[in-house]
């Protein structure tokens, strides 16, 4: 298989400094190696875009030219990772004014009026469109270690050892925007578009959309929980446990931590039986 990845992990925010986070840098790093280990992929097959490095204009272009690749048969397995905050917004398409979207935080993150700027997010709606057309052959992978909304969150989450990874709305109205809407996340809305069956693709979420993603010292660093418990799991197994067998162990060890978060996997069946990085 011609494989290619894309590492997005975000520490630091241009615009927001007091928003912060310690341990997406180094999930980037972990996926690095654990790709490298149980996946056969080298140096030349991992692009990483770190802190400054990724602004939405550098992450859609490395995106862009990975699924141009692979829509012209120079590439079958595409990964995606994204770690660091994540936010929703008004529904993109403008179709339904009682949900909102999920968006990704670049570094350049800026406010436009009482909202978020579009143009400073990877949307969801920026992920889906690119991936349209993609050919059966290609198997794309995401893995999204970010949180979206704040609905559910537990006094668990408050305990002092734990980071939300989770950008609230700028202003009090765009906050009062978002209350009572249904979250659309990438998987259901490729499924609205009828995509998740035209496609290999797997698409995995640190927690449903109305749940906060944490970050927390594991193993010595702050590290994304769920991209540890991935590491933790495919080290242990070494990578020959299927993807639906990984999120049910995830989800074990995520409550033995006493983690409120509940990871998400939305695939096609055949993905699903796969070991993760396999089809």
């Amino acid at each position: 298989m011609m494989k290619k990845a894309l590492l997005v992990g975000l520490n630091s925010y241009m615009n927001l400094p007091t928003m912060s986070l310690q341990g997406a840098v180094r999930d980037v790093q972990d996926m690095e190696t654990m790709m490298k280990k149980h996946m056969g992929m080298g140096d030349s097959d991992i692009i990483k875009l770190t802190d400054a490095q990724a602004t939405k204009a550098n992450i859609m272009m490395q995106m862009q030219q990975m699924m141009d690749m692979a829509k012209s048969n120079q590439m079958d397995h595409l990964m995606i990772m994204m770690a660091g905050h994540g936010t929703i917004m008004p529904d993109v398409m403008g179709e339904d004014p009682d949900r909102a979207d999920m968006a990704f935080c670049a570094h350049d993150l800026a406010q436009m009026g009482h909202r978020w700027d579009p143009k400073t997010m990877i949307t969801s709606e920026d992920m889906v469109q690119m991936m349209m057309g993609m050919p059966k052959t290609v198997m794309v992978e995401m893995i999204m270690d970010m949180g979206v909304s704040p609905m559910m969150m537990k006094p668990m989450d408050m305990m002092m050892d734990r980071t939300p990874r989770y950008m609230p709305p700028p202003t009090p109205e765009a906050m009062m925007e978002m209350e009572g809407r249904m979250i659309r996340t990438i998987p259901m809305m490729m499924m609205e578009m009828g995509m998740m069956n035209m496609m290999n693709m797997a698409v995995w979420m640190a927690s449903r959309p109305d749940q906060m993603a944490m970050e927390m010292p594991l193993d010595g660093a702050v590290r994304g929980v769920m991209t540890h418990m991935m590491m933790k799991v495919m080290d242990s197994t070494q990578n020959r446990m299927s993807r639906k067998e990984m999120l049910m162990r995830l989800r074990a060890n995520m409550k033995e931590m006493h983690m409120m978060q509940i990871p998400q996997m939305e695939a096609t069946m055949t993905m699903k039986n796969m070991p993760m990085g396999s089809m």
